[in-house]
């Protein structure tokens, strides 16, 4: 395999600081931010627009970086798969104080049948301690059947670990869409059904970092005629279970717990 930069479509929430945003009390740029992640990884093919960079959770004066590399098949360049690099920089000083590097089979980023549409650093603060935060990394996949359209939205969150980073949560599916779609333009007629995740934590702990609950809602949404005559969805909640991730040491692992069902 050949190694290539690919060149991911970053959603950022509008709410997210602005390109030229300067984090805490830094006198550094975004870009001499990320310039100085590229240099810091010999990364000279690259530019600063191939670098992701947001502020570090209830951490002003640290921002996450990320950079993305493929591996291409040699007949076949929409089937890659991604290695990742992951850095923690100081904006006061400019100098990456973690630095995490993992490859396609660590990462498990992979395209074949569905295709990435986009990675992001989402900021929200997993406090897994008091004194220690995590951070997560989420991946969107979206297939391309439009009869049988497919969404997911993995998570992994990432802790901070002497001066590199380790994964705890390892791709963890919080989003799931399938559908079926009559493509004829003149008719409404689709069924999708979708599983949401929502991660919170737990004031209960298990080796000493708290426990995630899970909070899962399967939904079936039908698409139909309204009394305007406009086609929209009608959802309805068929399912509501609650587990649990605990840490056994190494990584977040799920437990069931409970199950509630509303229909």
């Amino acid at each position: 395999m050949r190694l290539l930069v690919i060149f991911l479509v970053i959603i950022i929430a509008s709410c997210a600081p602005k390109p030229k945003a300067i984090y805490g009390t830094s006198v550094f740029s975004n870009k001499q931010l990320k310039t100085n992640v590229l240099k810091h990884l010999n990364k000279e093919e690259l530019t600063p627009d191939d670098v992701l960079l947001k502020p570090f959770p209830d951490s002003p004066d640290e921002s996450i970086a990320l950079i993305t590399e493929a591996n291409y098949e040699i007949l076949n360049e929409e089937v890659y798969d991604l290695n990742c690099h992951l850095l923690i920089i100081n904006n006061k000083t400019g100098k990456i104080t973690h630095q995490y590097y993992e490859d396609a089979e660590q990462t498990g980023w992979s395209t074949d049948a569905i295709f990435i549409d986009y990675i992001a650093i989402d900021t929200t603060a997993y406090p897994l301690q008091k004194s220690h935060q995590a951070f997560a990394i989420l991946v969107h996949y979206r297939g391309s059947s439009q009869p049988n359209p497919y969404n997911e939205t993995q998570l992994s969150l990432y802790t901070k670990t002497n001066k590199s980073l380790k994964k705890v949560v390892d791709n963890f599916t919080i989003y799931e869409s399938v559908g079926e779609v009559n493509v004829n333009i003149d008719t409404c007629s689709a069924h999708f059904e979708r599983i949401e995740r929502q991660l919170s934590m737990s004031p209960e702990k298990t080796n000493s970092l708290n426990n995630i609950l899970v909070t899962e809602t399967k939904i079936h949404s039908n698409y139909q005629i309204d009394h305007t005559g406009d086609c929209n969805p009608k959802d309805s909640i068929v399912q509501i279970q609650t587990s649990m991730l605990k840490f056994n040491r190494k990584q977040y692992i799920q437990n069931r717990e409970k199950l509630t069902i509303d229909e």
